[in-house]
């Protein structure tokens, strides 16, 4: 079996602890492989392990439901730990109940159980290494931008036409303004802290609504020769669809490419949105929805901007090209 990855303290559990709750929750793990990587904030961590009558390994994440969160930038309150917990138990939602059905729209790892307890929560996937999806990548080249921008257009348009869940989070992705109270109380005093509210109610209030991946950053696409995937769907929520091509092309390109390159992307994302669509539904609504949609780009560009400013204002997605991106954003308030 290969060595394990991560060989610092879990603060999660033991090892024995962890193989105790794991059996406990599934009868069906019988061997570790490796822990692939800890949790944000020491919230636990990701491990591979045997499964019983499997060819394929499997996935655990392991969740410690008493972390005493160690966030790098200090925020680590019981706000936060809250937030965290109850995305935890949204992403088990999501792939409970759509896991499947997104097999061959937007494919994500296929869910096999989930166990919770007082002391820690268990989500079992496939491990999407073993059914090819092992690459990942920082710097994508143009045809693996556009495979995720169309990964995330077919995830926004299956969920435009079937409508947003219920059971899922009402507002989609980890920085939205009701959520980050916190933060937004250190930003300086300025226009874009004066408008936090009005560009929050501007996405909140869009008319086209869909399910967002929520955090839709490079690192959570897997890639195989011809396709990928996404994972991570601790913050999918409703939303507008360009709040989640913001953010992924954000973690992805640097301020000259942006410069170069978003308003090009945008375009593919908008033509791969109306490929999934299908001509019912852009017949009904796609112009509108468009127009809609590409009104807001500036002003997702300011909202996750006022969150950056306020949990860290030196971050090197603060640059020129956000800068500019938030000023036409608040600038377009006084049209709306």
């Amino acid at each position: 079996m290969p060595m394990n990855r991560y060989s610092g303290k879990l603060q999660l559990m033991n090892s024995k602890d962890i193989a105790h709750t794991l059996s406990d929750a599934f009868a069906i793990i019988t061997e570790r492989i490796d822990i692939v990587q800890p949790l944000w904030s020491g919230y636990g961590a990701i491990a591979r392990y045997w499964t019983r009558d499997c060819e394929t390994p499997s996935i655990a994440k392991i969740i410690n439901v008493h972390a005493i969160p160690q966030h790098p930038r200090g925020w680590s309150g019981e706000t936060s730990h809250q937030r965290k917990l109850s995305s935890f138990v949204n992403e088990q939602r999501f792939y409970q109940s759509f896991s499947s059905q997104l097999m061959h729209v937007a494919r994500v790892p296929q869910y096999l159980n989930a166990s919770n307890s007082n002391d820690a929560m268990v989500l079992l996937l496939e491990d999407v290494d073993a059914q090819g999806f092992a690459q990942r990548l920082m710097n994508p080249s143009i045809d693996e931008l556009n495979r995720c921008l169309a990964w995330l257009a077919r995830l926004h348009a299956y969920f435009l036409q079937i409508g947003v869940p219920e059971t899922l989070w009402k507002r989609g992705n980890y920085w939205h303004l009701a959520t980050r109270q916190d933060e937004y109380q250190q930003m300086a005093e300025g226009e874009l802290k004066q408008h936090a509210l009005a560009l929050d109610q501007l996405l909140f209030q869009a008319k086209y609504q869909t399910l967002l991946h929520g955090d839709a950053k490079i690192a959570n696409f897997c890639f195989s020769d011809e396709a990928c995937l996404a994972l991570d769907f601790q913050y999918v929520g409703a939303g507008v669809g360009v709040v989640d091509v913001m953010y992924f092309l954000g973690s992805c390109l640097t301020e000259h490419e942006l410069e170069k390159f978003a308003d090009d992307a945008f375009d593919v994302y908008f033509a791969h949105l109306a490929q999934a669509l299908g001509v019912n539904y852009c017949n009904t609504h796609l112009s509108a929805l468009e127009t809609e949609w590409r009104a807001l780009i500036p002003i997702a560009w300011a909202d996750f901007s006022r969150f950056l400013e306020g949990w860290s204002p030196s971050h090197h997605k603060l640059h020129g090209y956000s800068a500019k991106q938030t000023q036409i954003g608040l600038d377009a308030l006084v049209r709306w």
